[in-house]
């Protein structure tokens, strides 16, 4: 049996693995696990969300991107963004090859590319935007979220950079851009 800290460790090098480039910071590993917890319940147990000034929050996730224990070296934060080192490819390698045969773990890496394809490119601020406005009960302990959600002019430039990334569309932005009304 697999202790917590070394499920959420492996799920850290998948979700690098999946992409060439670097984790953008330590924000999106978060909340882009986070997003994966709330698509895939069955892990949900292993990360422990709690609400934090900063949004949805696991400490095992925290400790194991600040040290990794089962895989030495697996990947280190430098200049703020998670890079998967060689130690932590082979691991990665390792995982598909002992995985890959399985349905729901191909499933996975489609899940967790496609969560990184989308997420990696947004801003910190849009990025915690989103989740503020997709789990609204994790604005609770934020110091952040009322400068994200109900400072006017932040509020619409958030908007208008997420509509032109793609990210919503533009009904999306009509209805976002109308809460402020209210």
């Amino acid at each position: 049996m697999e202790s917590n800290v070394e499920y959420v460790e492996k799920y850290v090098i998948l979700a690098l693995g999946v992409k060439k480039e670097p984790m953008p910071s330590e924000i999106h590993m978060q909340k882009e696990l986070f997003i994966l917890s709330n698509v895939k319940k069955d892990i949900q147990e292993h990360f422990n969300f709690e609400k934090h000034y900063l949004g949805p929050f696991s400490h095992t996730l925290y400790d194991v991107v600040e040290s990794p224990v089962f895989v030495k070296n697996a990947f280190r934060v430098e200049n703020g963004k998670i890079i998967l080192m060689p130690s932590g490819q082979m691991e990665y390698n390792n995982i598909n090859r002992e995985y890959l045969k399985e349905s729901k773990f191909k499933q996975l890496l489609i899940m967790l590319k496609m969560i990184r394809d989308i997420y990696d490119r947004l801003t910190k601020h849009e990025f915690l935007f989103l989740i503020y406005e997709t789990y609204p009960q994790y604005t609770e302990f934020s110091n952040i979220s009322n400068y994200l959600l109900k400072n006017l002019n932040v509020r619409k430039r958030i908007i208008d950079s997420l509509f032109s990334k793609g990210i919503i569309t533009e009904m999306r932005r009509k209805e976002l851009l109308e809460e402020n009304l209210r």
